[in-house]
């Protein structure tokens, strides 16, 4: 894994004008606590950016494992077990660079020369058996209100892929010795039934005055009653458990009871905020995206709307109290979490700027939230989507479409090339997809198949965008493809004779779900632009089909 620093002459710079907030640091994941991703410096810019030349490059000493090694795996391993894959974003905080590697591994970097500084070494198992793989996306900086030089007066805070909090000196990278038990606090407690290697942390905490919150990944369609996705508030200095959220209520009291039987609330899991946390620390407010409740592609075992799965949630950061939420999916059969940052941004709508929440989500669909209350800045309507026919499946009957940006799925799937599925493999989907009914967004898969858009395939999903200085608007990039849905009950267990099966159960039992067959791409889709008051800008066009059966 290699971090690369890129420099720049001397150049004029020519920029837009800067935001009223600074942004001129990297002292997040996201840019910032709210997640714009946007930096107001303006030395490097588009006239230049093609003069920028290497300063430096530091090598983490962290490698991949063979895909070719997989092969001999069995279980899991078919999915991504074994597999690292570098995805953090470094921060700059108090002049040092800070980042985390696949395996766990902290490390401070000097930013203007390269040379490493320090490291801290968790030692976790590698020979884990891990559905997702071996992921880390950064980190979290903290310090005391009152700067000081005392041991550990300032933090680096990182969870861990084995579902450990950690605390570390951000000058020495030694453990802070206060924090739980010598800088680490386990997080696979009071959240049911855990699966080694299935659940843990891959996204940074995020930090809002002394309470450090974390939410949790783990390895999808597993059983019904997988672990509990509770996300959880930390004291800074002690570890000290402040509060606990599970989206899923486990008791009357919870706001969320009345959208669930008592039957299906007690024992589903899942629900989990696994992208990082945005932070609005002047109001001490966290927005928690969360994910479907388990499993993705059968609703039958939990009937309702499933209140909090798919939503935003905004909680006191100091308390863990609910102040709003929005469900973008209702009853998710689709796998369809919320699986970016919320951005914070400010909203130009009739003259004033109105501080919101910009959701992005898997379907395509940006939801622009009032930050304060959760209310939707431009109608979002309630549309009639169609009932499955799946035995015992009872989807809901509407499902939230937002007015201010809409959906472009392509004109037509049906000229797709057959080419087989990812990965390079040969095996193509025979007869293509001709012949298939394309019935769009939110239709639940139908006997005995259909296209459906955009798929229910994780890594096709709209990404993780960013703003702008001049409207304050998210930019999205949509990965749209189109599934062959043929709902298909295993006969009790996974069936890992079948290539990439997918949403297959492992626990006995009538639980349908979908297999995929085949990949088809095409030359659609699109990456674009979007202002409230400036209209779109189409900027790019991609587009991968799949097919599911």
């Amino acid at each position: 894994m290699v971090v690369v620093a890129l420099s720049l002459g001397g150049c004029a710079p020519d920029a837009p004008e800067p935001l009223p907030v600074d942004r001129s640091g990297w002292s997040h994941y996201g840019g910032d606590a709210g997640g714009s991703r946007y930096s107001s410096l303006s030395q490097i810019n588009r006239d230049n950016v093609a003069q920028l030349q290497v300063a430096w490059t530091y090598r983490t000493g962290e490698m991949s494992h063979e895909e070719d090694a997989m092969d001999n795996q069995t279980g899991c391993a078919q999915c991504h077990t074994g597999d690292s894959k570098f995805e953090a974003t470094p921060i700059l905080a108090d002049g040092r660079l800070y980042l985390s590697t696949p395996w766990n591994r902290i490390i401070a970097i000097d930013p203007e020369s390269g040379e490493e500084l320090w490291r801290h070494d968790p030692h976790i198992r590698t020979d884990l058996e891990r559905n997702e793989g071996f992921i880390s996306r950064g980190v979290a900086y903290w310090e005391e209100s009152q700067a000081s030089e005392m041991e550990c007066g300032r933090r680096i805070f990182m969870g861990t892929v084995d579902a450990d909090l950690l605390s570390v000196d951000a000058t020495t990278g030694i453990p802070c010795s206060d924090f739980g038990q010598n800088g680490v606090v386990a997080l696979d407690v009071g959240v049911g039934e855990v699966q080694e290697g299935q659940y843990g942390i891959t996204s940074p905490p995020a930090v809002v005055g002394d309470a450090v919150v974390v939410g949790t990944a783990m390895g999808d369609n597993r059983r019904v009653d997988m672990e509990h996705g509770t996300v959880r508030g930390y004291e800074a200095r002690s570890g000290e458990l402040i509060w606990g959220f599970d989206p899923i209520p486990r008791d009357p009291s919870h706001p969320a009871w009345e959208e669930w039987t008592p039957e299906a609330a007690a024992k589903t899991g899942a629900a989990n905020a696994w992208p990082p946390i945005s932070a609005d620390v002047e109001n001490d407010m966290v927005f928690v995206p969360t994910g479907s409740a388990a499993p993705d592609f059968y609703g039958g075992e939990r009937p309702g709307s499933n209140l909090y799965a798919n939503s935003v949630v905004a909680l006191r950061a100091s308390t863990g109290e609910i102040v709003w939420h929005f469900q973008v999916v209702h009853h998710d059969i689709w796998d369809y979490d919320i699986a970016s940052q919320p951005s914070l941004i400010d909203v130009p709508k009739d003259g004033v700027m109105i501080p919101a929440v910009a959701v992005s989500t898997k379907m395509g669909f940006i939801h622009l939230l009032h930050r304060a209350t959760g209310e939707p800045i431009y109608p979002v309507e309630e549309r009639p989507v169609p009932a499955s026919d799946v035995p015992g499946e009872v989807v809901s009957p509407t499902q939230p479409f937002p007015t201010f940006i809409g959906t472009a799925p392509p004109d037509d799937v049906h000229g797709g090339r057959r080419v087989g599925r990812d990965r390079g493999s040969p095996r193509a989907l025979p007869g293509g997809v001709q012949g298939l009914q394309e019935r769009g967004y939110l239709h639940p898969a139908q006997y005995p198949g259909e296209l459906a858009l955009p798929g229910q395939r994780r890594r096709h999903q709209l990404g993780w965008g960013g703003v702008g200085p001049r409207s304050e608007s998210p930019r999205r990039q949509r990965h749209a493809h189109a599934v062959l849905g043929t709902p298909h009950t295993p006969a009790g267990g996974r069936d890992m004779g079948e290539p990439e099966g997918d949403a297959i159960l492992d626990e006995p039992g009538p639980l349908p779900g979908t297999r995929r067959d085949a990949v088809l791409p095409a030359a659609l889709g699109h990456i674009s632009r979007r202002g409230p008051d400036h209209g779109s800008h189409r900027v790019g066009d991609r587009l991968r089909i799949s097919a599911r059966r």
